[in-house]
């Protein structure tokens, strides 16, 4: 009986140890520039959040994506006018700002000896109407279009189960406020903004993915890692024009607060053989809740990963 459960025992050992060597080590570099990189999203997944653990079997099979949902994020090298130290490549994405999506920002991103740093931001110019609380069409508040350098840690290579990392940032935002209905023109504001991330590699396993090519669906099944990161941001607005009480009354024309804080949960799934996520889930509150999951569509415009 004792040779039974020490053998028992020992079987268990070797499957936790074997499902926690799986690492990633960043070698595979860049995302492939010049290439737009599609995701889709999924409607209904069917799935809650994932399961963290080792030896985990996470079987996704089952997904079909939305053909109406299809969104991309377009990987460029950095232009050198920039002034970003070379090798810096960008990327072109919607990003959402107090709760409505922007226009394509691009961020800049930098690969230190296999870490992935993001090394600065150019935000367009972006109008939020203020029509549907004032009734007039011609109120709204504008994002400044401005530029940020930053140095934030986006990637801690090597990956492995239990690894851990934090990264905090603060940042500025110029704003105005145009309200012909109540005789303001281009009224100053400036958001105050601080960022803190948590992130931890909860997971590792086997997981499953679908691909289609040439319309016909497939699966293929990879060695994986879960990061669960918990993005937490805190904004606040001041103007040097009036105080915070009429501050206050004048952006909740627009729907927004003079404070708020957001939180996410959020997960991503890492495979050897490829250099992004390659499904992301993601559940926000703060401006709203949402819960979606997003999965690469393209997968066999990069072999090995389809292959």
């Amino acid at each position: 009986m004792k040779k039974t459960l020490f053998l028992l025992a020992s079987l268990c050992t070797a499957a936790v140890a074997s499902s926690a060597q799986i690492e990633i080590t960043g070698e595979q570099g860049s995302p492939p520039l010049g290439q737009p990189v599609p995701y889709t999203y999924i409607k209904n997944p069917g799935t809650g959040l994932p399961q963290g653990g080792t030896g985990q079997v996470w079987d996704f099979s089952h997904f079909l994506p939305c053909d109406d949902c299809l969104d991309a994020s377009l990987y460029l090298p950095a232009n050198e006018q920039e002034g970003l130290p070379e090798g810096t490549y960008q990327t072109k994405t919607k990003v959402y700002t107090l709760g409505h999506i922007t226009p394509y920002t691009i961020f800049y991103h930098q690969n230190e000896e296999g870490d992935i740093y993001q090394v600065g931001a150019s935000f367009p110019e972006s109008i939020l109407s203020m029509q549907a609380v004032s009734g007039h069409p011609m109120d709204q508040l504008t994002l400044t279009a401005q530029s940020k350098q930053t140095a934030i840690l986006e990637m801690d290579y090597p990956l492995h189960y239990g690894k851990q990392w934090a990264t905090e940032s603060k940042d500025t935002f110029i704003f105005y406020i145009d309200a012909p209905s109540i005789n303001i023109k281009r009224l100053p504001l400036h958001q105050w903004s601080s960022y803190t991330t948590q992130y931890e590699i909860i997971g590792s396993g086997q997981l499953t993915l679908p691909y289609w090519e040439d319309g016909q669906k497939s699966t293929h099944t990879y060695e994986a890692l879960l990061l669960k990161y918990d993005p937490v941001s805190r904004l606040r607005f001041t103007s040097p024009a009036i105080p915070d009480e009429e501050l206050a009354q004048l952006l909740s024309l627009a729907g927004v607060s003079l404070e708020s804080e957001n939180r996410c949960e959020a997960y991503k799934f890492y495979i050897r053989e490829h250099p992004l996520p390659v499904l992301i889930f993601r559940a926000c509150s703060g401006r709203g809740t949402t819960e979606r999951a997003s999965l690469q569509t393209s997968l066999s415009q990069f072999p090995p990963f389809a292959k």
